[in-house]
């Protein structure tokens, strides 16, 4: 290509990197990255720049006991220069950027000067892509380069630099020996000779015992915790191979279950399914395939998210190598060189469009993924001041990045759950914590995220509510949906109260209002937003029978038949929640709502009370928030009119 033609391409890498940029800024500084991951890797990261190593308190001792990925020991010296969650999130995305590079070079070799243009833009704009680089910050994104890099490598017969790619992508993570393994696989399939697939085999196999060693020695649990996906298979290495031959229906009715084939299908629906006319581009990913297979997740879980990293660069190839024959696939042979190159081109084309309608950015129809949205980002700004350098903290997901450039932090969803990720092994706080920053928002989605907390005795919530008084925290501050717990904590208000017997009479055979609501302004404090006006909404219930799910309520404010604002809690917001009140009990629960700047005048005030069912879905800025299914509302409490 000509010095013109880079110009596009280096144009195409400059836009996509400013627009994901751009995008990112925004929902970091949204809080938007509600996923764990970008908490992770930032804590991870900033201990590695400090001198700490791989030392994580959220996955305590150390991140080496998840993967091992030697590349951030580079990526952490970039970040002693500037340490924010921004630097990894836009380095992340200018190294996938820079893969439309050597997908040009491919695509020149392949197709001419003009196609590497197009096929370069192509790759940029594809929802795969946009899928892993909203997503949240992972390893695998560095793979997508290198993987490029060594299939231009591979098609120009350059040994030495394809071998040398390969050991850098071990380098990636410890799974990567699976997609080595896969490329000597290629190389003797095609005869290259022994230097070709002897020497990447040999590296792989060592790689991957000495990797599997490493994060076994450092996971408390003693192994490898993700071989929790394949425990279908056998407790030990000897039962997982030796499955298939022992019940080889179960085994294959695994592989081939729906999810398996949605998956399959996407992958290939994003492509026009040309891969499948040159499917041998797609042999190295064999085993990285099988594993995929193994796990059995939902497409979504795949195709939204980074784990189509390693399957772009051998569709691409595939898909590249299917144009070029164009006139010789079958299907397409029959209509002439003219009419098979306009019919090839448009499958190219209209694969990518139509996977942005059903999982890219562009999905269709698109939907509100919750009744309610997430916590304003103003509220949950007000409180980063009072987070000291040297705090420990408990927090939830999408305050974890914004609070992880220090040794102690933790995930409450850990302390919910009550056990350690992927294992029935209990999960304790390595040590004391200082201050516990809880936006119950995130705890309200925590019903749809998991659908069993109860675990040795109790449930997620009495895990919390001992871990506060055990800790000795006590509420410091509460603003719309979040608190503050803090062991000097002097807020009076209480969000959750048990009323005494004597305060009400109990009857009924389930939930229902005891007396007319109350409703109080807030004075200012220094967590309060200048323009903003809240209030205190107190209610008193009471309930016959045990509730087996916890209840959630939803404030409505609404001027004539319309609604300007709403917002849906859990009923017991605070501890515990409604499900955990016991038959005969009356609670007193205490809402404090702060409403958006642009919500004025005399609004009426309503509330809900609801049991929903649901799920946690991504949406499209690739960040998690509940999909209502059903709801069944309890009852209908007019509270009045207020003057905001």
């Amino acid at each position: 290509m000509d010095r013109r033609s880079w110009w596009f391409v280096g144009g195409g890498v400059v836009l996509f990197s400013l627009i994901i940029g751009s995008l990112q800024y925004v929902k970091f500084r949204d809080f938007g990255y509600n996923g764990l991951d970008l908490g992770i890797y930032t804590q991870t990261i900033w201990s590695l720049s400090q001198g700490y190593g791989f030392a994580s308190s959220i996955h305590d001792p150390t991140y080496l006991g998840d993967h091992l990925e030697l590349w951030l020991v580079p990526l952490a010296q970039l970040y002693r220069w500037w340490p924010s969650p921004l630097l990894i999130l836009w380095a992340q995305t200018l190294l996938l950027a820079s893969a439309a590079i050597p997908i040009a070079l491919l695509a020149r070799r392949l197709l001419g000067p003009r196609v590497a243009i197009w096929s370069a833009w192509l790759f940029l704009a594809h929802p795969l892509l946009y899928n892993a680089a909203l997503y949240e910050f992972h390893g695998l994104s560095f793979a997508l380069p290198i993987l490029v890099w060594s299939i231009v490598a591979y098609h120009d017969r350059r040994y030495r630099w394809w071998l040398a790619l390969l050991i850098l992508l071990l380098f990636v993570r410890e799974d990567m020996p699976l997609l080595v393994a896969g490329w000597a696989l290629l190389a003797a399939i095609e005869r290259r000779g022994s230097r070709w697939w002897l020497p990447p085999l040999v590296l792989a196999g060592l790689w991957w015992w000495a990797a599997n060693t490493i994060i076994g020695q450092a996971q408390p649990l003693g192994h490898y915790k993700f071989l929790a996906f394949y425990r279908w298979l056998g407790d030990s290495y000897g039962q997982m191979i030796t499955f298939p031959f022992r019940h080889p229906l179960v085994f294959l009715s695994h592989l081939f279950q729906v999810r398996n084939w949605l998956t399959t299908v996407g992958f290939l629906v994003a492509f026009g399914f040309l891969p499948l006319w040159r499917p041998r581009r797609l042999w190295p990913l064999l085993l990285v395939f099988l594993q995929l297979l193994l796990i059995g997740a939902e497409a979504e879980s795949i195709l939204r998210l980074h784990y189509v990293i390693p399957y772009l660069p051998f569709l691409i190839w595939a898909t590249l190598e299917a144009v070029r024959d164009r006139h010789q696939l079958v299907g397409f042979v029959r209509f002439g060189r003219s009419v098979a190159t306009t019919l090839v081109t448009i499958v190219a084309v209209s694969g990518p469009l139509y996977a942005h309608l059903l999982f890219g950015p562009a999905e269709w129809p698109w939907k509100p993924r919750s009744d309610q949205g997430l916590t304003e980002p103003a509220v949950l700004g007000t409180f980063l001041p009072a987070i000291k350098a040297g705090d420990r903290v408990l927090t939830t997901f999408n305050l974890l990045p914004h609070l992880a450039n220090r040794s102690t932090i933790y995930s409450l969803n850990y302390v919910h759950l009550g056990r350690r990720q992927y294992s029935e092994v209990p999960y304790r706080l390595p040590g004391p914590i200082d201050v516990a920053l809880i936006d119950w928002q995130q705890y309200y989605h925590y019903q749809f995220l998991y659908q069993r907390t109860f675990y040795r005795g109790l449930t997620g919530p009495q895990r919390f509510e001992r871990l506060l008084a055990d800790q000795g925290l006590r509420l410091a501050a509460w603003v719309d949906s979040v608190a503050l717990y803090a062991r000097d904590g002097r807020d009076a208000f209480q969000p959750t109260a048990k009323l005494a017997v004597g305060e009400t009479e109990i009857s009924g055979d389930r939930i229902r209002l005891l007396r007319p609501p109350q409703v109080t302004g807030l004075t200012n404090s220094p967590f309060h937003q200048p323009g903003r006006k809240g209030f205190l909404v107190e209610l008193a219930w009471q309930n016959g029978r045990k509730l087996s799910r916890p209840l959630s309520i939803r404030f409505r404010l609404s001027r004539g038949d319309r609604v300007v604002w709403s917002s849906t809690r859990l009923l017991g917001q605070g501890t515990p929640p409604s499900n955990e009140w016991r038959a005969g009990e009356a609670w007193l629960t205490r809402h404090r709502l702060v409403t958006p700047k642009n919500v004025r005048g005399r609004l009426h005030l309503t509330a809900e009370v609801v049991a929903l069912e649901g799920r946690v879905r991504l949406n499209r800025w690739r960040q998690f928030t509940p999909v209502i299914s059903q709801e069944r509302v309890y009852d209908r409490v007019p509270i009045g009119s207020i003057e905001l």
